[in-house]
């Protein structure tokens, strides 16, 4: 937006020609007369968020309710689309791991921290989310999000504290 303004600002000037504005802002030509178009029309407030939001308003409510498509015989989106009966839940309700599940909680680097010391990596996506560790046996732990499978990690080989070690998604 503000790259608009100063392509709009120098071309104003009348020191340079469109050509060598477009060089300089790396734009198309026929970009260049679509910026000076739309503010020969509606000035600097063509570039406010409140305008875009409301041209992208019109249009949105001509596209779905007003212009037929040939795609849809005819008919707008708004007539053929039909709203979900499905319930929506404002808040996804907790979790509640088994008992046989350690729980711990994704830190905001993404990692969970194993016995004090160690970090294993989980992802930055849980940030702050829960998640159920299962020991398999000899040292190898089980990592779930809910009910999906995240990964493995072999306890014997966590480095420092100061490294993350990754989730595996195979034993092999």
């Amino acid at each position: 937006m503000e790259q608009k303004i100063e392509f709009i600002c120098e071309w104003r000037t009348g020191k340079y020609t469109i050509t060598e504005l477009c060089r300089v802002f790396k734009i198309a030509r026929p970009t260049a007369y679509k910026i000076i178009a739309r503010f020969e029309n509606e000035g600097y407030e063509g570039y406010d968020q409140k305008a875009q939001q409301s041209r992208l308003n019109h249009f949105v409510k001509e596209y779905n309710h007003i212009r037929p498509q040939e795609a849809l015989d005819m008919k707008t989106p708004a007539d053929m689309h039909d709203f979900s009966s499905r319930p929506f839940p404002e808040k996804i309700p907790n979790f509640d791991y088994d008992a046989n599940y350690k729980v711990l909680k994704v830190t905001q680097n993404g990692s969970i921290r194993w016995k004090s010391y160690y970090w294993v990596y989980v992802i930055a996506a849980l940030m702050g989310k829960y998640v159920g560790i299962q020991e398999m046996g000899n040292g190898i732990w089980r990592v779930f999000y809910r009910n999906t499978l995240l990964g493995f990690f072999d306890e014997k080989y966590l480095r420092n504290k100061e490294q993350a070690t990754r989730l595996e998604t195979n034993l092999v």
